[in-house]
This record gives structure tokens, sequence and C-alpha cells, in this order.
């Protein structure tokens, strides 16, 4: 059995955790227990996943030593607040590979959080995160958020470049990214439940963010739109200025930097 554990801080905020040797999907098992009604806030995770989802129903390739871990929560059926969890499990993984790296003392690698919620590590992507959320009886929201790193391997052939922690020579193991990641979930989470607590969140995914301010292509249902990407707004909405002064706010599309031209094969 592979030693995953939970931080004392996560242990008080009482999270519970179920780990595999081997698992199809992290967040196919969470959402499982989700409807059998488990009213706990438990993660799910595995250093062998085999049939990974990532957004848009596209397969989330993982390979043995990477780590898939799923998290369930519950919340008040508020969609808009909601919308920024994944901010909050972006920085909280933004944290938890940072340790990995400073315990590597490598300070030669460029880590940073592209729009809305993929880890980049020198402009190639590291991690991705995929929140999903079902409703019961309209009062309450089970929230899944799962969370894929590439630690000993990297997809190849994919519209975007990516990259393991592995090709930099950086040791660390699935469990102990884990350890950190629910020891920094805990406190950002934290931040996010006070009442001003989603600008805090955004403000500082702000800081940890790559390319504002750099020009980007965005890609949804086959039609693209390019411009500079400006910011972000209140609601963590990306704000694209394109070549005639418009500002369009966009809420979800995957994002290539660079010109058209040479945006697919710049991350």
């Amino acid at each position: 059995m592979v030693d995953f554990s939970l931080s004392i801080s996560a242990r008080r905020a009482e999270y519970f955790l179920r780990q595999y040797d081997e698992i199809n999907s992290t967040n196919e098992t969470a959402l499982e227990w989700a409807k059998k009604g488990a009213n706990k806030k438990i993660w799910f995770v595995s250093d062998n996943q085999i049939r990974g989802r990532g957004r848009c129903g596209r397969v989330w390739q993982s390979y043995k030593g990477n780590l898939a871990a799923s998290l369930l929560i519950y919340a008040p059926a508020k969609l808009e607040k909601l919308a920024n969890l994944g901010f909050v499990a972006a920085i909280a993984l933004y944290l938890a590979v940072g340790e990995i790296l400073q315990e590597n003392k490598n300070n030669n690698l460029h880590l940073a959080i592209k729009w809305p919620n993929d880890i980049l590590l020198n402009g190639k992507k590291l991690a991705g995160i995929l929140l999903e959320t079902r409703f019961f009886n309209n009062k309450q929201a089970a929230i899944i958020i799962g969370f894929g790193v590439n630690i000993k391997n990297a997809p190849k052939n994919l519209p975007f470049r990516a990259v393991s922690l592995k090709e930099h020579n950086i040791e660390a193991s699935a469990q102990k990214l884990f350890f950190f990641l629910g020891q920094y979930w805990v406190e950002i989470y934290e931040i996010w439940q006070k009442a001003d607590g989603a600008e805090e969140i955004l403000n500082l995914w702000r800081k940890f963010a790559y390319g504002i301010g750099s020009e980007i292509v965005l890609e949804k249902n086959g039609q693209k739109i390019s411009g500079i990407f400006e910011n972000i707004d209140e609601k963590g909405r990306l704000i694209l200025l394109d070549k005639t002064g418009e500002r369009h706010l966009i809420s979800a599309a995957d994002v290539f930097f660079g010109s058209i031209s040479g945006a697919k094969n710049r991350g």
C-alpha cells in the first residue's frame, strides 16, 4: 500500500483520506462517494491513475509515480462564490510545488499559474486542476476538485507543452507533494471562507499568474480570438483586450501564449 498522509492542520480541520495503490479516476471515485451521501471532507489519492479526466471531457494522461488527487467538499449552493474555488486550488497547488522546489534548492526554475488553474514550470504545463459540482436538493453542492501533477513523466503529443519534475532533476514523490497540498489547501481555503476572502484569493492569484500583459490566443468551440491578457476581473474572468480596443470577459477557454501563427507551439 502506498503511504499518503494528511498534515496535522488538515486532520484538525476534519479532512479524511482514502488512498489507493491504483485507481481509475480519483474524480469519479469522489463522485461515487458524493452520490452515496458521504457528508465529509475527503481526499482521494493515488500515484497510479489509469483513466483520469481533464477539462472539457478530455483524457488526463497520467503515469505511475505521478500525483492524482481529488478533494470532495460541500458548500452552500452559491454559484458565484463557488466559481472561485478553482483559484483556491491553483494557489494551494502552486505553493505545494514551491515547497518541493525549495527542498531541492533549485532557484533557476520559474513556477507560475496559467489562467485559470494550470501550473506551469518554465512555461510548460506541470499540473492541471478539474473542478466539478453536483447539487443535492438545491440546498448543498458537492464539489470535487481534481489535481493531476506530472512528477515522474509528462504526456507527449499534446496541443501544449507538458513537463515533469523529473525532467528538471527535481526529486519528489507523490506522497510528499500531496502532504504539502493538503496542508496548503486548509490555509488557502480558510482565506476563501472569510467574508472578503474572494478578493484576497484573486489578488494572491494575480501575484503568481503567468503572462498578464502578454499576447494570447483564446480558443473555444473551434473559434479563436487574440489580444492582450490584460488581467482578471472580480469574478475571475479573463479580460482580453483585442486589437480594436474592445475588452472581452472570458469565463472559459483554452489559452495559448503568442500570436495565432505561433500560439499552438508556445504553451
